[in-house]
């Protein structure tokens, strides 16, 4: 039942691979291999002290194929990209594997309830537990977003920072000790990553990473 079910989404609502528009999946397996993880490290300049270091392995361009994968999945809930996006942290996780080391707990960047309704789901969260199963380590929601903020993509990099001043806070500081990585989809100015680790450090974490599946 379930491939007759497949056959009729398919002629109905065919798929076209975002890359090369090729008609069958959404990333075939010549534009996958185009992908590459150009390993973006950001210090603490990029990051005012509140975390030890960033990684995102993909510049995020909304023309390319990396691009056209974050975008489907946050802004048309392309719930299927989340297979290309677990093949490529498999291979940047197998590839970067010091980065990740001593990794006690995963921690996403929160949406508001309200947005969570709106889009159903939360991309960083699906990104952290992506990266919780390849790591085996738990995915914690304790840190939560107190209040409804504009979208930080239609605001400048001032206004985004003022955008999420005071917008998240620690449900249960006693659950987040030890090495904490911090996760969300792209890093731009900064401004929303660094609110949350701020919050993390006051909170008592001491050692905070962060990851972005890409940087733009």
């Amino acid at each position: 039942m379930f491939k007759i079910i497949k056959i009729l989404k398919d002629c109905i609502f065919p798929v076209y691979c975002l890359g090369c528009e090729k008609e069958g999946e959404w990333i075939c397996k010549n534009c996958y291999n185009k992908i590459n993880a150009l390993s973006v490290f950001c210090f603490a300049e990029y990051l005012e002290n509140n975390l030890d270091i960033l990684v995102s392995p993909y510049q995020y361009k909304e023309a390319e194929t990396i691009g056209k994968i974050i975008q489907h999945l946050k802004y048309y809930y392309v719930l299927e990209l989340k297979k290309v996006i677990t093949n490529l942290l498999v291979d940047f996780v197998n590839n970067n594997h010091n980065f990740f080391k001593n990794i006690e707990v995963i921690v996403p960047v929160p949406l508001h309830a309200r947005r969570f309704a709106e889009r159903g789901f939360n991309q960083a969260e699906e990104i952290a537990k992506i990266l919780g199963g390849i790591l085996n380590k738990p995915v914690s929601n304790n840190l939560t977003r107190m209040r409804y903020t504009k979208q930080q993509a239609r605001l400048n990099k001032q206004e985004r920072q003022n955008n999420v001043v005071g917008a998240f806070k620690i449900k249960t500081p006693s659950l987040l000790e030890g090495k904490v990585l911090l996760v969300d989809d792209v890093f731009t100015t900064g401004a929303t990553i660094n609110e949350c680790a701020k919050v993390l450090r006051q909170a008592g974490v001491e050692k905070i990473l962060a990851f972005t599946l890409a940087r733009g």
